[in-house]
Order: structure tokens, then sequence, then C-alpha cells
């Protein structure tokens, strides 16, 4: 504790249950963001695994070069579109 602060202790009779129930809420949490959602990555998910920043995503977007889907402010990508985009720039 800080300086100054001060501690309040309350008898609460399922507080363990409570706190196993977010333990389990969090590593879900987690689980969904390294694996992505189903078939989708995250635009910043996907900068990490193909080593490039998000403008070379914003380009291939804008040039109709890679699908994607916007949730509020996050882009998502398909993992085979992705893929496909490897595939094409194969020699």
């Amino acid at each position: 504790m800080k300086k100054g602060e001060t501690s309040v202790q309350v008898a609460f009779p399922g507080f363990q249950e409570v706190l196993e129930r977010l333990e389990r809420i969090e590593n879900q949490i987690k689980s969904t963001q390294q694996e992505g959602i189903g078939g989708y990555v995250t635009e910043k998910e996907a900068c990490k695994l193909l080593g490039k920043k998000t403008t070379w995503f914003w380009k291939l977007r804008k040039d109709g070069e890679l699908p994607f889907t916007k949730v509020g402010s996050t882009v998502y990508y398909d993992k085979e579109d992705l893929k496909r985009l490897l595939d094409k720039g194969k020699n």
C-alpha cells in the first residue's frame, strides 16, 4: 500500500467463485486474441505475422487486392486471404 491509502476488508460469501469466473473470462479473452476470431486476424496480428507495416495493408485494401472486415476501428483479415496473397507472391 502507498502512504496515505487505507485498506478495507469486506466479507463476501461468493468472492472466490467470482474470482474464478473472472479468471476464466480473462483466459478466454487472451485465447481469442492469440488465435484471432475464427479464421480472422486483426491488422496488428497480420503485421506481426508478415513483418509489414499498416500502410502496406492499407494500400492493398485501397487497391482492392486484400478483402477486409472492419468492426469499429479494428480491421480484420481472413487468414485464407493472407495465405492467397503470400502464394500469389511466390516465384
